[in-house]
């Protein structure tokens, strides 16, 4: 695939298939509301009739754009399912009840690496927003499952009234992380509403967990994947990103060099969250940073030696840094000032996170760019 014009800076999700799958799995609730009126059920026979209902129940439509439409379309694909297995008078209490039910965190698991992956984004500077094609209700559910808090934005079809693969759908999400459409990469795992849809409407795509390839679209097995295929861009962007003449005439004077006022292309150098955390712990009298101040005016190191990403630095050690017992329970999610903020996943991580406190806060501050880490945020 050829080198992207623009850098990524913001990442859209799906939800179904994406963050979130059924638990237990669709055949299983539809089985278990069958027996809930007395009706036998095979929850593996049902599970095998889900997809080919959903498909003849989709066929020539284009997804709801509001709640009502969004039932209408679960009561067909439950018919459809269920067929002669629920008499017409149970059909509508039995689709009353699966709507219910899919209307709680309880009947979602969130993707083993969701959590990770989603903290990952954040910590590497990008906007973190929802496009899925659902009803109002799983609003709740990502409310239940504490998800909301790491989205910029949550847009959802039946709200918005506009459903993928809309070119309106995936411009809505754009607008909401601030960014272009080709700034901004969708995440899902359906080839036509996901990623055909992103790709035509001029945004980056990648499907994910799929056999079928998509013209223009990545592609990635986990969301892991994607993590890695967002850092690989971010660095090679961030490798190419130029300081302003402003910038550029600081470190000149640092070093005592000329500055520069001509109309020449602008040199490129690495990035300055070195140079700026260097200069901050300087003025508050750090030894260590003033030693590398003279080092940088006397050229002894080099800009790109002192601009050494923290970032970059602390999520490829995270996993070495954090105890074992901690490993998938808490993640980075910024550095502000002299804190590390780390997301954790319950109250029992938070407080497990209070005795390794100090430990942890010795480990980061040995990483490039992390010395001025003097404490830990706990976010849940």
């Amino acid at each position: 695939m050829a080198a992207p014009s623009t850098p990524i800076r913001a990442v859209s999700f799906d939800l179904t298939g994406t963050l979130l799958f059924p638990r237990p799995s669709f055949g299983a609730r539809f089985a278990g509301a069958l027996r809930r009126h007395g009706l036998d059920a095979d929850a593996a026979a049902l599970e095998k009739r889900i997809p080919g209902a959903v498909r003849a129940a989709r066929a020539g439509k284009a997804y709801p754009d509001n709640d009502d439409a969004e039932r209408a379309l679960l009561r067909d694909i439950v018919r459809r399912t269920l067929a002669d297995a629920c008499p017409a008078g149970t059909l509508e209490s039995v689709t009353g009840e699966l709507a219910e039910e899919l209307a709680t965190a309880a009947a979602w698991r969130l993707a083993p690496d969701a959590l990770a992956a989603i903290s990952a984004l954040r910590f590497l500077g990008l906007k973190v927003v929802v496009l899925s094609n659902a009803g109002s209700a799983m609003r709740r559910v990502l409310d239940e499952l504490g998800l909301t808090p790491l989205f910029d934005k949550i847009l959802l079809s039946a709200e918005t009234g506009t459903p993928k693969p809309d070119k309106r759908a995936f411009a809505s999400a754009a607008h909401a992380a601030g960014c272009r459409a080709g700034e901004l990469l969708h995440v899902g795992d359906s080839p036509d509403e996901d990623a055909e849809g992103a790709v035509s409407a001029g945004l980056r795509a990648c499907l994910l967990a799929s056999a079928t390839a998509i013209p223009g679209a990545h592609a990635a097995s986990t969301l892991t994947g994607v993590v890695e295929l967002v850092r690989r861009e971010v660095v090679s962007t961030h490798e190419r990103r130029t300081f302003n003449r402003g910038v550029r005439n600081l470190v000149a004077d640092l070093r005592n060099l000329p500055e520069d006022f001509s109309r020449a292309q602008e040199k490129p150098i690495s990035a300055t969250s070195g140079i700026a955390d260097l200069l901050r712990r300087a003025s508050d009298g750090d030894a260590a940073a003033l030693k590398g101040v003279t080092d940088l005016a006397r050229g002894v190191i080099s800009a790109e030696e002192a601009g050494m990403d923290a970032r970059g630095s602390l999520l490829d050690s995270w996993s070495t840094l954090i105890t074992p017992r901690l490993r998938d329970k808490c993640f980075p999610v910024d550095i502000e000032r002299d804190a590390l903020v780390v997301l954790c996943t319950s109250p029992v991580a938070r407080n497990e996170l209070k005795f390794v406190e100090r430990a942890l806060i010795a480990a980061v501050r040995r990483l490039p760019g992390c010395s001025g880490v003097n404490r830990v945020v706990v976010r849940l």
